[in-house]
């Protein structure tokens, strides 16, 4: 029987429903999980600064997990890993449902993230090992929008069901971990890991693009900060903080294409320093008006994901303008590694700056801070450093803030080293 190019298309989306279900369960886990913790422990009357160490001990076991995982899938298993991942993930988050002792948290939140970190190996392994070099582009959005979709999702959910005063958000949270682990562990064959190589280093990234570089430092302290403490927010008008989370994430996800598609056309510095600016005044709008209705809020909060969760992939193109082609690899690994520092450290400088203050201004005052930062050195590099030609620039692409691994589905890279191969 001869197969017919709809066909073969139609088969080639099919192959990619196990692990794109797998990342849609797991992430409305870890959405869920992450903004009831929040609001769990603000519950239990804990200031800000307990919470920001709990969120901040996630954010770096996923930090250790990116980096360390790819060892223990060579020499265990994908599937082995897989099973123990989300074996983690239900187990440490039902320890966490019989005590609040803060040390058996902060552990059992590293673990989490570790075995958060170690999921997302796998899954890219299996996308990695089936995607056809001409549909990478097309599997990667992919990816980023069942991420995007899973975590708003997660706050959907937890709007609906969770209640702080019993043990349901933990049971709920460790189900979807666990029906995660199926539709991949059903359906995936022996893989192949792929080495990720990181040959240039992070002074060299700054001194060739320091508002890119400071980009992604300053996304990792927002987003964390973002995902950690959005939902304590206080409105006048009584919204519902996961909501806001939700929104954000949504936010995030409709506006990749029209500011990418901005970025190739313009100066892609002066883009990302229209973004920078323009989250600055979303940011004290908020502040200012907090207590306006709750459609003004999530529209508010929908421009504010759209702004913030654009921030990463917009100053990775921007680094990646300014290297050669057979850097491109490598600084990709090493812009998720400066990323992931920043999400580390951000939810714990941004309960200090909460703590400090009492009227709830405190989550924006810290991104007001720090996205300063970047437009003063967004602004010192335009007037230091040349523009590119905007027909020298590369192609924007959407990127999941995952691991290492994932930038095998960057066409970019695909091509460079296609290049780089063919003038050997």
């Amino acid at each position: 029987m001869r197969l017919t190019k709809s066909s073969l298309t139609k088969r080639g989306l099919f192959r990619y429903i196990p692990p794109l279900s797998s990342v849609f369960l797991a992430i409305s886990g870890v959405g869920f999980y992450t903004t009831f913790v929040s609001l769990y422990f603000a519950n239990l009357n804990y200031n800000n600064i307990v919470i920001g160490v709990v969120q901040t001990s996630y954010f770096f076991g996923l930090l250790l997990g990116a980096y360390k995982c790819e060892q223990f899938v060579r020499r265990i298993g994908h599937i082995q890993v897989l099973a123990a991942s989300g074996g983690l993930l239900a187990a440490t988050t039902l320890m966490q449902a019989l005590t609040v002792n803060l040390l058996l948290w902060v552990v059992t939140r590293v673990l989490s993230g570790m075995a958060t970190a170690a999921f997302y190996v796998v899954i890219e392994c299996w996308m990695l090992d089936h995607a056809h070099n001409k549909h990478r582009g097309r599997l990667l959005s992919m990816y980023m929008i069942s991420l995007s979709c899973g975590y708003a999702f997660g706050q959907l959910l937890l709007h609906r069901i969770y209640d702080l005063n019993n043990g349901h958000a933990f049971i709920f949270a460790s189900l979807l971990y666990a029906l995660s682990v199926l539709p991949i562990a059903l359906s995936t064959r022996k893989l192949t890991t792929p080495t990720s190589k990181h040959q240039i280093c992070f002074l060299s990234l700054a001194k060739a693009a320091p508002f890119g570089t400071m980009g992604s430092l300053v996304s990792g302290f927002s987003i964390s900060a973002l995902y950690s403490f959005l939902a304590l927010v206080p409105t006048a008008s009584g919204a519902h903080g996961e909501n806001f989370v939700g929104c954000m994430m949504i936010g995030g996800l409709v506006a990749q294409w029209p500011i990418g598609k901005c970025s190739d056309l313009f100066d892609r510095r002066k883009v990302l320093l229209a973004l920078c600016l323009s989250t600055l005044v979303l940011y004290v709008i908020f502040v200012w008006n907090s207590g306006h209705s709750e459609p003004f809020l999530y529209l508010l909060t929908f421009c504010i994901g759209a702004s913030v969760l654009t921030l990463y992939p917009l100053s990775v193109a921007q680094v990646i303008d300014r290297l050669q082609s057979q850097h491109l690899a490598s600084a990709t690994g090493c812009m998720l590694l400066i990323y992931s520092v920043g999400c580390t450290v951000g939810p714990l400088l941004a309960s200090m700056m909460i703590q400090m203050t009492t009227d709830g201004s405190g989550l924006f005052l810290y991104l007001l801070i720090v996205m300063g930062f970047a437009c003063v050195v967004g602004i010192s590099s335009m007037l230091n450093k040349p523009s590119i030609p905007q027909q020298q620039q590369e192609d924007f692409v959407s990127l999941p803030r995952t691991t290492s691994l994932v930038y095998g589905l960057d066409p970019r890279v695909e091509a460079s080293e296609t290049d780089s191969q063919a003038s050997v």
